[in-house]
């Protein structure tokens, strides 16, 4: 089989998922040193991100406290996605060397891949509404409106480490078996 191709994209791929990775961090610590100045994130440091809570919230007249839970929350989501995004470089980098991509060591990077994309997904909407509930002392408001489409990719990845860990149940299976 000709995987020349194959390794080349995987190759690609991983320094896409690697520059992904530096910009998220990139605007976290934009995040983290707005806290410090005083002033929101520029539009230029959120236009990277197609849906996000926190930059949707984010706005130069906010109160004090809302302001400072927006921008840790935000530093943290996008330190999250870094870190994810930096995983999936890995992925691609072990698709480039690996003869086979069904091994153990590619489930747990796509395993970690699609639970951290839920857990971001599911943590940072109801972190934020509890911390805004208490801020603004009024009722428990739930930010969590409909799953985006991060939660369900980060649920098809899951979905695809599973199926990836048969694969391999049956790789081990036919080899002992032969």
């Amino acid at each position: 089989m000709n995987t020349t191709k194959f390794r080349r994209l995987s190759k690609g791929l991983k320094w896409v998922f690697r520059m992904i990775s530096i910009l998220l961090a990139v605007q976290g610590i934009i995040y983290l040193v707005s806290i410090f100045v005083g002033k929101s994130p520029s539009t230029t440091a959120t236009e990277f991100s197609h849906y996000s809570l926190l930059t949707m919230s984010v706005k130069e007249n906010m109160e004090p406290y809302n302001f400072l839970a927006t921008c840790i929350l935000g530093t943290i989501e996008r330190i999250a996605l870094s870190y994810v995004a930096w995983q999936g470089s890995i992925f691609f980098s072990l698709l480039e060397k690996e003869t086979s991509p069904f091994s153990m060591t590619v489930y747990r990077i796509l395993r970690k891949i699609g639970l951290l994309l839920i857990a971001i997904e599911l943590f940072v909407p109801f972190t934020y509404s509890i911390v805004l509930s208490f801020i603004e002392i009024k009722a428990f408001d739930w930010y969590i409106i409909a799953f985006s489409g991060q939660f369900m990719i980060g649920f098809v990845i899951y979905f695809m480490a599973e199926v990836i860990r048969y694969g391999v149940s049956l790789q081990q299976f036919s080899d002992d078996v032969v």
